[in-house]
Order: structure tokens, then sequence, then C-alpha cells
């Protein structure tokens, strides 16, 4: 995709934001291709058959009741057991190929079925497993799956990785009453619960996730996305092919447009409306000239602080001005609109909005100065807003719990302010979700 899009208009092109139809052209299948190789290609070996996903126990020896061992335990699974377990869904078991059960026929209690499976893969990577582990199989069709207790494991070495196979038999009769009170005995036994994301094995991300976690991802990426959708639907003009925030506060005949350079630098370097795999994708562009020493004044901006978790060069008396469009090839120009831009500057001192505008040309905050000072006085006793309070926890290292509910309660109408800030959130909800996955 080039960097720009081309928009003939009036007898020249123009540079600007522009959103481009893109079809499933063969640049984005090769790219699906090449990705999906390189993630599964250490495991080539054993993908040649397709893996069966199960629910799989692994045994948490920190947490199981137990000093001595596990030799002289009498049951492992009941009231009484003193051992623990790890649940982790949709695990990846590979070998299992045809099961074929022994039944005996005896004639006082009946169809008696075992059934031993031998030489299951363990991908590297993901568990440790442990002679008296369950794995819970349940395949389409059956009501009632399959609890599998391992017997054995034995431990080898792939392309320096280490991985398993294991051995199991079936537990117990099978009978779907006594599988299913076995099952859920080993439910109350569990005390940690885990997703495995297949996708992420073999790469930098974890591929064990606390199910809680997921969900909580799963929640934040949801309202980013939707923020993000609202956010395009509200600030970007598809005319103009500008973010910008639109005043109609003089009456919509008649609206001016407010253009922040600064924020149109956080958009193209956190690529927030990147969007290569969708069927669209959006190229923002610079739609004034920058100023000088733009790149120094974006390092010191909060836009920075929060696109790098960095604090360092964060100024603690942001004011902006507004001037004309200077740019000749603007849009804003081109179409001869209403249109300010902001001219971000940074004061030693704290300045009453007005006071001193005859003398400094300062007009309003860039973003409110208590934020701006809690964040570097690690002070959170000035918070205004629930998102500056989301923004001071982010940047200070705290654990952020996003609430929507609390989101929900602050003022989302269009805004200078919102204008800036919605960008903010949706990275912070982003990155929160891709802290999950990565790797301790």
């Amino acid at each position: 995709m080039h960097p720009f899009c081309l928009i003939e208009r009036r007898g020249r092109f123009l540079r600007m934001a522009k959103i481009i139809k893109n079809e499933r052209s063969p640049f984005v299948e090769k790219a699906a291709e090449i990705q999906a190789r390189n993630r599964v290609g250490q495991f080539s070996k054993f993908l040649e058959s397709n893996p069966l996903f199960v629910t799989y126990y692994s045994i948490n020896r920190q947490l199981s009741m137990t000093d001595s061992g596990f030799g002289d335990i009498e049951e492992f699974l009941g009231p009484t057991s003193p051992i623990r377990f790890n649940e982790i869904k949709e695990f990846p078991i590979y070998g299992i190929n045809d099961l074929i059960p022994d039944i005996e026929n005896d004639e006082q209690k009946g169809l008696d079925l075992t059934l031993d499976v031998n030489g299951l893969i363990i991908l590297p990577n993901t568990i440790k497993p442990q002679a008296d582990d369950f794995f819970y199989l349940k395949l389409p069709g059956m009501s009632t799956g399959c609890l599998f207790h391992v017997t054995d494991y034995k431990h080898t070495s792939f392309n320096s990785n280490d991985f398993y196979t294991i051995d199991g038999t079936l537990d117990y009769v099978f009978n779907q009453t006594n599988t299913e009170k076995r099952y859920r005995q080993l439910q109350n036994q569990v005390v940690e619960r885990y997703t495995c994301i297949f996708d992420n094995i073999g790469t930098e991300d974890k591929c064990l996730v606390k199910s809680d976690d997921i969900d909580y991802s799963n929640s934040i990426t949801e309202l980013a996305s939707t923020l993000r959708e609202s956010y395009c639907a509200t600030y970007f003009d598809p005319e103009l092919g500008v973010f910008a925030y639109k005043d109609f506060s003089s009456g919509y005949s008649s609206c001016s447009y407010y253009y922040d350079l600064y924020l149109i630098e956080f958009l193209k370097e956190t690529r927030m409306f990147d969007a290569v795999t969708e069927d669209w994708c959006l190229a923002i562009n610079y739609d004034d000239i920058l100023p000088v020493n733009f790149k120094s004044l974006y390092k010191k901006s909060l836009f920075y602080a929060v696109e790098n978790k960095d604090i360092s060069f964060l100024e603690r008396y942001p004011y902006y001005t507004l001037s004309g469009v200077i740019k000749t090839v603007s849009p804003f120009n081109i179409n001869r609109v209403s249109a300010y831009s902001v001219q971000l500057k940074y004061e030693k001192m704290p300045m009453v909005s007005h006071a001193s505008s005859f003398k400094t040309g300062v007009i309003a905050e860039h973003f409110p100065i208590e934020i701006i000072n809690s964040i570097i006085d690690s002070s959170s006793t000035e918070m205004q807003t629930y998102m500056d309070q989301i923004i001071y926890d982010y940047l200070k290292g705290n654990t952020v719990s996003f609430d929507k509910n609390k989101f929900y309660q602050e003022d989302l109408r269009p805004s200078m302010r919102n204008y800036k800030y919605i960008p903010i959130v949706i990275y912070i909800l982003n990155s929160l979700s891709d802290q999950i996955f990565k790797s301790n």
C-alpha cells in the first residue's frame, strides 16, 4: 500500500488521509501464507496430522496439600484427595489417531472397556506433563467425553526445544454415570483455569493464559474496537480526508475545523488506524506545514509519553495557540473551509487561560495541567476525570482494571477534549490487552 493516497480534484493532486478499499489481493494472501509457515514451521514434523484439542488437567504441586510426595495417596480424585489441578482448555495433543478400545465381556459384571494411548505428543514451550495428570477428550457426536489418566511421560529434545510424549489410559470403567461423577470431582479440585492460545505456540507470546484474563482482554478489545469505529465516524471527515474536530457552536452552516498535528503524529506513530487485513486501510498524512521543532515539541507531549510509556521528557505546562492552516495544498485550503491548526508550546510556569494571551498568545491548555503535574509528581489526588485516572495509572505502572461503566459516565460528546483524549484511551486499551499475552 502506498504511504499516501492520490486524489485528483480541481486540476491538482492532493495528499491526504483516505479510506481505500483493499480486496483480498495476491499480496495479502501471500503474506498470510508466509506468516502461517513461519509460525508452525518448527513443528512441521508433528503437524502432518491435525491435533485433537482436549481439556488438560495438570497437577499444581504448589497448591496440592501433601509434603511426602504422591506415592502413598489412596485416591487422586475424590473429596479426601489432597491433589489440586490447573485446568487448561483447548490444549492440543498430537498422535491420537484411531482410538480402538479393548472390550471384555464378564458374565457377572457385564461389558468392561479399557483404552490405552501411547506416545501422545506435547508441543514444546507449553506444559511439562506429569504422571497422574488427566485430560478430558470429547469428540463430535459424543454425549459424554472420555477422561484419561496420564500414566507415564518421556522427555526428549527437538531443535533445542523440550517436548514430551505421554502415555495414558481411560480412567475408570467406561460408564456415563461414572465418567460424569469422576469428571465433576476433578472439576472440584481445580484451583487455576487457563486457556491455550494455539496461535501463540512457538512465538514470544504466552500460549497459556488465565481464562479470566482472556475474558477481560476480549472485553477491553471489543470496547477499543467500538471506540475506534466511533472516533473515525465522529472525527474523520471523508470529504477532506482528515481527522479534525468540527465545531458547530456557531451553527451547522458555519462549521469550523480544529486540526492538531501532534495528535496526527500520535495516530501515525501508533498505527492505530492501520487495517491492512480488513476491507479498508487509512493512510494518514500531515495536512499542515510542520513547525521546525515539531519532533522536539512532540517528544515533550503527553502523546509521546503514552506512546512510549516514558515520562522522562514530559513538560509541565503545555499550552497551544491557534493559527490558520499554512499549507497551500492542504484540503482545508483547497476546499476553502474555516480551519485552525494547533500550535503547541510549553511554558515554565502555570498561566491563567486568556489572562496573559496579549503577551504570549496562549489561549488554552493542550492537556489539563493537573494531570501533567500529577504524573510528574506521582500524585493522583488531582485527577478530574476517569480518563485522567486511566492515563495516570498506565504511565505510572499501576494495575489498570478498566471499568466500562465508569468510562461511559464520562462526557463523550464531540469536543476538542475528546478529539485528543479518546485515541489515547484506545491505545491504552489495546496495550493492556497485548500485555496479557506477553511473556514475562
